[in-house]
């Protein structure tokens, strides 16, 4: 049994003993059990409105009139407040360093709560999304327009990236993934692959180029051959 607990049955029994001894001198029994546990109750009562108060009022004063089960109790509730207190502030250092890890990123991050409304956006967004830190608590499609964009949204499926084009500049291409994390909220990132599809249709038409100018020699080529 806890130490705190084992004060309060013997608080318990010295009330009953002197209430006993009260009521062998008294010959009222009834009454001065009745006077025993109602010093008993009352002094309880005491405790829980200091309790009351230090919860209230931080009141270090009241803290210290505590005793008992009492003091045990306000404790608890102190050492859990101290642990919650560390673990926000764990929880704080963590978000910062994600936003710190998000903002120093070229692409476009946006984060999305579950009523597709933006969270946090950051530099990059207002680049690429035209979104800036004021537009919180917006609905993301009131940037992005596309419907391929909201078909994507709302399908469910981000296994596969889409290419759209930006809202804040037609000649840059992006490719928007939707990543789900945490308590139902997406994390939206979009790059700007305007380059890379560059590259490629050059790459496409150096090869269709080198196609057709060699099939024409490969041709006359071939019909020596045929004739030899």
């Amino acid at each position: 049994m806890h130490e705190h607990f084992a004060s309060e049955i013997w608080r318990l029994i010295i009330a009953l003993l002197i209430a006993a001894l009260l009521g062998s001198f008294t010959g009222a029994w009834g009454f001065s059990l009745f006077i025993g546990l109602s010093v008993l109750f009352a002094w309880h009562l005491v405790q829980i409105y200091l309790l009351e108060t230090w919860l209230r009022t931080n009141n270090d004063n009241a803290f210290d009139q505590l005793c008992g089960i009492w003091l045990y109790t306000a404790d608890s509730i102190l050492s859990t407040k101290r642990q919650s207190k560390k673990r926000k502030k764990r929880v704080a250092r963590l978000l910062q360093r994600f936003h710190q890890t998000l903002e120093a990123m070229p692409d476009a991050a946006v984060v999305i709560d579950d009523d597709e409304r933006i969270e946090w956006a950051n530099s990059a967004a207002r680049k690429f999304l035209n979104i800036t830190h004021r537009d919180t608590v917006k609905g993301i499609k009131k940037f992005l327009k596309d419907p391929e964009f909201s078909g994507y949204l709302n399908s469910g499926q981000y296994d596969e990236p889409i290419l759209i084009t930006s809202p804040a500049d037609p000649q840059i291409e992006l490719e928007l993934k939707i990543t789900s994390f945490g308590r139902d909220q997406l994390l939206l990132t979009a790059h700007d692959v305007t380059e890379s599809r560059k590259l490629q249709a050059v790459r496409r038409d150096f090869i269709a180029n080198v196609s057709h100018e060699l099939r024409t020699p490969l041709t006359v080529v071939s019909g020596y051959m045929e004739m030899l």
